[in-house]
């Protein structure tokens, strides 16, 4: 007795006690140790004493030989596809990268009115107001019968009153069915605090009336606005800096371009700014556009362009235009390799891919844009084998991982080729100008 109780404990000691073998494994090792030899002539008894001796060797053994029985099921299991959660950080995304801080920092004003007109129920969530956009989140609701073919509302501004109309709109989807944002691109002024009469005349083509009054405010933060009027000519090309307004959602300009008619529409102007440091400041969008004909024949356009904000004032930025035309042809590269992988789209531009997420029915790209312009939700997707294209599903989507791309696809990633529409840009160096900002 005291023989097995020793035995035991040093068993313990060597292999622990936490030692579990499953039903399948102790039939497997208990056939091995009754099965007889056909060629034995040698009947062995084997005690309870001699069996916990031998016990580690007959481990070891089955240690050995547990690939042969049972397979190598951790590494199927590795190479199977498992739906993983979406990362919190997006799920929550709306807007640009300006939007999405201040939601985050809770600065957006709380609204909370429905109204319902037509059977269709509209919210005003949320408003913001920077000094250079009025953002809206809204949602709405209908019965089963109607159907809204495009959540863009047609509506009417009051502010103080009078009607405004000097602003261009965008609207974007949010994480939510049926929620959207909703911006107004200022071109005129309006001042830190009015009363605002919201009046949606139309929505999806159903035309109705729903009106919300919200008293606004401006939102708190770094606010500076200089009017420099600078201007550099090149030729017969003038670029002037007529407003560079800072906010806590964006860095807003306010530029114009004169000069011969552009009537080439695979032309159009973008615009680089650089802080004193050399540190870009990246675009967020082009707002729309303006221009008029002047005495001289020329044309000049106005530009409304919004920038990521900056957490401190530069000495001073420095706007760099380009002239970008569209260009055939893409550059590919296959998307099992190392990361990061790049795509060099032309001397000026590129894609930079950092991480890549596969999900069981999608696959999320991580990435980072070199060049003057942001020029977002233009990756697709190729099958290797049939070359059929997948589109991102999201526009615009950010954080500090990057732009995300998200496509529909369960196929595997050694499969797919991911690919990029080339660009030719062309720099107008002579019309770089700096601007003093302190």
């Amino acid at each position: 007795m005291n023989r097995k109780v020793s035995l035991r404990k040093s068993f313990i000691e060597i292999y622990g006690k936490e030692l579990i073998f499953s039903e399948t494994d102790k039939k497997k090792v208990f056939n091995r140790l009754h099965t007889k030899p056909s060629n034995s002539k040698v009947n062995l008894k084997w005690g309870p004493a001699v069996a916990m001796v031998l016990a580690p060797l007959i481990f070891i053994l089955l240690l050995f030989s547990f690939d042969k029985f049972a397979g190598v099921v951790p590494e199927k299991h590795a190479q199977s596809t498992v739906k993983k959660s979406e990362p919190e950080s997006v799920k929550t995304v709306i807007g640009d990268i300006g939007i999405q801080k201040l939601l985050e920092q809770g600065k957006f004003q709380q609204v909370n009115q429905t109204v319902k007109d037509k059977g269709i129920s509209i919210t005003l969530h949320e408003i913001m107001y920077d000094g250079t956009r009025i953002a809206v989140i809204y949602s709405y609701e209908t019965n089963s019968k109607q159907k809204i073919e495009s959540p863009f509302p047609f509506e009417k501004l009051m502010i103080n009153g009078q009607q405004f109309i000097h602003y261009s709109g965008s609207v974007m989807p949010t994480e939510k069915e049926n929620k959207f944002l909703y911006e107004c691109h200022l071109t005129a002024e309006l001042p830190d605090h009015f009363d605002l009469n919201y009046e949606i005349l139309s929505i999806g083509g159903i035309k109705g009336k729903w009106i919300f009054t919200v008293p606004i405010k401006k939102i708190e933060g770094l606010h500076k606005k200089i009017s420099p009027n600078g201007s550099v000519s090149s030729g017969n090309q003038t670029l002037i800096v007529k407003q560079v307004t800072f906010t806590p959602s964006t860095t807003n300009l306010k530029i114009s371009l004169s000069g011969p008619e552009q009537k080439d529409f695979s032309k159009r102007y973008v615009f680089e700014i650089r802080d004193n440091h050399g540190n870009q400041i990246e675009n967020i969008q082009s707002a729309g556009t303006s221009g008029e004909r002047m005495d001289n024949g020329f044309f000049i356009t106005n530009y409304n362009e919004y920038f990521e904000p900056i957490g401190k004032l530069p000495q001073s930025i420095t706007i760099q235009p380009f002239l970008l035309q569209h260009s055939s042809g893409t550059v590919k590269a296959a998307l099992n390799q190392k990361l990061p992988i790049y795509l060099q789209q032309d001397q000026y531009s590129g894609i930079r891919i950092t991480k890549v997420e596969q999900y069981q029915d999608e696959i999320w790209l991580y990435y980072s844009i070199k060049g003057p312009y942001e020029n977002v939700g233009i990756l697709s997707l190729l099958d290797k084998a049939t070359g059929k294209e997948s589109h991102s599903y999201d526009r615009l989507l950010k954080n500090k991982d990057g732009y995300i791309a998200k496509f529909k696809t369960s196929q595997p990633i050694k499969e797919l080729t991911i690919s990029a529409p080339k660009n030719k840009y062309t720099k107008l160096k002579d019309l770089k100008l700096e601007i003093n900002i302190e």
